[in-house]
Order: structure tokens, then sequence, then C-alpha cells
């Protein structure tokens, strides 16, 4: 079956060759060239919408800074399964913008990457490995086993912000025709969607208005659960009781949050369809506003209220405080964390590395990271004692068309290696989407430390994990559709079970291993 999948995005690569040509073995301008030099950049998203390079200021003016053009394009089809063809057949790009996991993990076993901080040293370029570009904590945590760094991260922090966004969104417009009942436990909520479907309400399109519907996001299951008191993130949490990091059926708030779950959907609550969404499927979900509440990353709703507020300024999703599961129990939703869980990286296919880590040590400089933020001065920003400012016509038109301004004026036109620090959204994001900030980080625990367990991808346990990875979130959604939620307990033992018997205490193991390593280096022990 394994042969069969790979064939078949063998046959999807040759087909969709021209929008990748150059891949591997094709080399662009070379660096001795008098022009610019150009490297193969792949963002590792079938949903990324590439920028034509050089259309917009601030790639043009990122090209005159170093000398060096990105040949920009987003992986068509299955992101993992296109990476692996390409680690096979050792075809794959000179530069990728690639989440941190298994496939990852594939990468650096292959020796497929270059490490960052050897390119540093080799060419000069001190500042990305001595604290002053990648902070010292995020530096030495991202490392990998070796000792180095193979990944630029992206969204990176010295205080976590912007790293959360995960809440409970509820459209305005539909609480307050159905009484603005409270919205405090999850008891209360579920009383509220079920007076949404009694109300027989349609979408602004004319379709069935769901009374819930939830993000894609593979650990979204866990954040749900976290409502009942937990701190699940990628499927495990760590227990302070015993000091291990369990798989998520350990805990008790993994039943509660199915048995939730379940009743809506028995119930004709949860929007079926969301438990097979896609990002792409989700979106067009979310535009057609045929929702009364969405568990999900709150800036997923920012396109969705845009359009919404413009027909009715009190149509918009909000996010409110998260509901409590268990009485006495403190509840949480999201995770923020400082470190990143994707980046760019540079593979052995770059046929001038030099260039690329040029490049690399621009992006995360000063200027590279206000320049992407904010674009080009005395145009769509300025500076105020010092500190860079988006004129406020430039924050309004990109909120408007927050990917045509990007594509126009350079607005965070790449976003592939951010530092949180330059984030315009820290001064002067709006009133409302600052309250909805604040709202998720109150409910968000740090998962910093679990967000540096990597686990080898050729090891016993970290096949494993690329299975548990791959198959968890549908295993748990067979679940939700059991109607009888006294079943569920059962059913979630006996999943455990299957993991136990395919070795899943080893990759606990490992897991809290790597958890305790990382704790001490952080200062966190």
């Amino acid at each position: 079956m394994l042969k069969a999948k790979v064939s078949i995005v063998v046959l999807l690569v040759l087909a969709l060759g021209l929008a990748l040509t150059g891949c591997g073995k094709k080399s662009g301008t070379a660096s001795g060239s008098t022009g610019p030099v150009e490297i193969e950049f792949v963002y590792m998203s079938p949903g990324w919408k590439a920028p034509t390079w050089g259309a917009d200021p601030v790639t043009a003016k990122m090209e005159e800074r170093t000398g060096v053009r990105l040949k920009l394009s987003a992986s068509p089809g299955d992101a993992n399964q296109l990476a692996n063809v390409w680690l096979a057949s050792k075809d794959y790009p000179e530069m990728m913008h690639m989440s941190i996991g298994p496939i990852y993990n594939s990468y650096i076993t292959a020796g497929a990457l270059y490490s960052l901080n050897e390119l540093a040293d080799k060419y000069g370029y001190p500042d990305i490995t001595n604290g002053n570009y990648i902070y010292a904590d995020v530096f030495n945590a991202q490392k990998s086993a070796d000792g180095k760094l193979y990944m630029a991260p992206n969204w990176f922090s010295d205080d976590g912000f912007g790293s959360v966004g995960q809440s409970m969104n509820v459209r305005n417009d539909i609480y307050n025709q159905l009484g603005k009942p409270p919205l405090d436990t999850m008891d209360q909520v579920y009383s509220y969607l079920l007076k949404v479907r009694d109300a027989n309400l349609q979408s602004p399109f004319g379709a069935k208005l769901w009374a819930l519907s939830m993000g894609e996001d593979n650990n979204y299951p866990g954040y749900i659960a976290n409502l009942w008191g937990a701190q699940i993130y990628k499927y495990y949490y760590f227990d302070p009781a015993d000091q291990k990091v369990k798989l998520m059926l350990r805990n008790n708030a993994t039943v509660k949050m199915l048995q939730w779950l379940s009743r809506a959907f028995k119930d004709g609550v949860l929007d079926p369809e969301s438990l097979t969404y896609n990002g792409t499927i989700q979106t067009e979900a979310y535009n057609q506003q045929k929702h009364a509440v969405i568990f999900d990353w709150l800036w997923n709703l920012w396109t969705p209220n845009s359009a919404m507020s413009q027909k009715d300024p009190n149509m918009y999703f909000y996010s409110a405080p998260a509901p409590q599961g268990t009485p006495g129990v403190q509840q949480y939703h999201g995770r923020y964390t400082k470190l990143a869980d994707q980046g760019v990286v540079v593979t052995k296919n770059a046929k001038n590395p030099d260039a690329a880590i040029k490049f690399i040590n621009f992006f995360l400089s000063p200027e590279g990271e206000t320049l992407d933020f904010y674009g080009i001065e005395g145009k769509t920003m300025f500076f105020e004692n010092g500190e860079p400012r988006l004129y406020p016509e430039a924050y309004t038109a990109k909120l408007a068309d927050w990917d045509g301004f990007a594509f126009e004026a350079g607005v965070r036109v790449l976003d592939i290696m951010m530092n949180q620090k330059y984030n315009w959204e820290r001064t002067q994001e709006s009133p409302d989407r600052r309250q909805d900030r604040a709202t998720a980080h109150k409910y968000a625990f740090d998962a910093s430390i679990q967000n540096t367990i990597v686990v080898d991808p050729l090891s016993t346990e970290g096949i494993l994990a690329a299975e548990l990875d791959a198959n968890m979130k549908a295993q748990l959604f067979t679940i939700i559709r059991e109607p009888d939620q006294n079943k569920i307990p059962g059913l979630v033992q006996a999943l455990l079970a299957q993991w136990e018997q395919k070795g899943i205490a080893s990759l606990e193991a490992e897991w809290t291993k790597q958890y305790i390593d990382s704790a001490r280096k952080m200062g966190a022990l």
C-alpha cells in the first residue's frame, strides 16, 4: 500500500514538474555571476500563496541588499508525501520552509541538510549563533541531538508572544440574538449550542448554520481536552506527579473531551464536515459563515470577520473566555511557546550555500525583520523614537486585504523567519484583536519544553511516533462518532492497549528523557 501511495506521488511530481523546475540538481545563477544568485525555495504547504519575487518593493529590496533571488513556490499536493519522495530520490529543493517533525528529522538523519551554525561560522555570520539574532534559549533548545542547528526558526520569541491563538470563537450577532446566556462551563456551552441548533438558523448564503465546528489542526482534540484541566500538546502531556511524559489517552480529560464531542455529533450540534477538514476546506467553510461557535486559532476567523462585519458591524466572531470542564480544576485551552515549530532549511542540493546563509543572516537581522514586517520606510512605515511603526492607512489596508496588500506593498510578504520582537501586532493591533489575543493567552500553558521533543525518525521510537502522528486524530474522531457515550471510556482503553502493544511505553520513555534534558537546559528543573 505504501509503495502504491509513493507511486501516485511520483506521478504527481512528474505531472507538476513545470511548477517545480529546478529541484535539486538544477542550479540557479552561479555565485560568480554579476547577476543575483537564484535559489529555489519551496514552502512545504500547498496552501501557501507564493509571491512573485521582485514584484513587490520588499523582495526587490531584499535582492538589492543580499544579491539573492528566491525562486518561490508552494508544494503541490501533500507536503509530507512529496518531501519523502524528494528525500528518497535526493532531488529536494535548495531551500525549504518546513515543519519540525518526522519528515524534518528524516532529512537531518539522511544528511540532507546543512548545519546553519557551521555555515554561519564558515562564511562569517556570527550574529546567527551568538544570541543576537536567535535568542540563546531558542538556539540551544532547537538544536538537534548532535548539537547543530539545522533550521532558521519561524515565529520565535523571548516571551511567547504570538504563539498562542487557540480559543472558543463565538459569533457575536447570534449570541446576542439568543439572549447572551452564560458560557462559563462546558455544560453551559452545550446548552447554548442546543439553543442554536433548535433556532434553525441559516448562513448569510442560505446554507444550514451549524452550532459548532472545530479546527483541522492535528493538535486540536488535545486543546479541547485541556478545558478539563489537562496540558496536552502533540498527543502527549507531562505528568508532574511522576515526572513522566505520557500519551494523551492516559489522561481522563481525553475521555471527557471525546464524550462531549460525541454527544455534540449525535445531537446534530457538531458540523460533521469539521471531522474531515483540511486547510482549504476549512477556509471555505469559515468563509461561508455557517457556524455559531468555532474552537480554533483566532486568526483563522479574521478573514471571515472582515467579510461579515462589512455586511453587519455586529456580525463577527470574538474570543470568549475558555469554559471550565471540571468544577474546581483550572481549565486551559491552547499553549504558548518561545520556540518555533517550523522554519527554513538549506539542503545539500544548494549550489550556493554561502548565498543561502547570507540571505538567512539578512532576514534575521533587525533590518531584514523590519523590512518584512513593515515594508518600505516612507511608503508603509516610519520610525518613531527609533521604533518601526506602520502608517495607519497601511495597517487598515493590510487588514482589508491581507495577501493582496502583501503582494502589492510587501508587508509580511514572506513570513518565513519571523522574530516576534519586531511584530507590529504587539503595539498596533486593533483593540478587538488585542483583546482576543489576551483572552487566548490567559488560558494557555507554557509548552516550550514539550516543543523541543524531536525523536530520531529511524529509531523504533521514531517510527512509532510517525505512526502516531499520522493516525491518532483519525482514531479519536472514530471514537467521537460513537453515539453511546458510556462506551467511550472502554474504547479509549482499547485504543490505549493497541498502542501499548506497539510499544508506546518505549516512546514515552524517550519523550520523558528529552523533556527532562530540555527542562534542565532551559533552567526549568
